[in-house]
């Protein structure tokens, strides 16, 4: 199908302008999902924070280790 070459920009410009606005809706949805307190996403307890933080301490820990024990054992052979 022929397109003179002004509408053919027309639409490739319009699509491009598309892609940019829905990219930034999805990160102002995103922002505000993650800074706004939602009813279905209820606040974590203090208790809940420093458990998650404990675990998280936990997972650094053990993936440093296989990494030193990886390291380790790829030297040596």
């Amino acid at each position: 199908m022929y397109r003179p070459p002004k509408v053919k920009n027309l639409y490739d410009k319009y699509w491009q302008l598309a892609k940019v606005c829905e990219g930034k809706e999805k990160v102002e949805h995103d922002e505000e999902i993650l800074l706004d307190h939602k009813p279905r996403y209820p606040r974590k307890s203090a208790e809940e924070l420093k458990l998650i933080d404990d675990i998280i301490q936990r997972l650094e820990q053990v993936i440093e280790e296989d990494k030193r024990e990886y390291l380790k054992a790829t030297s040596s052979s």
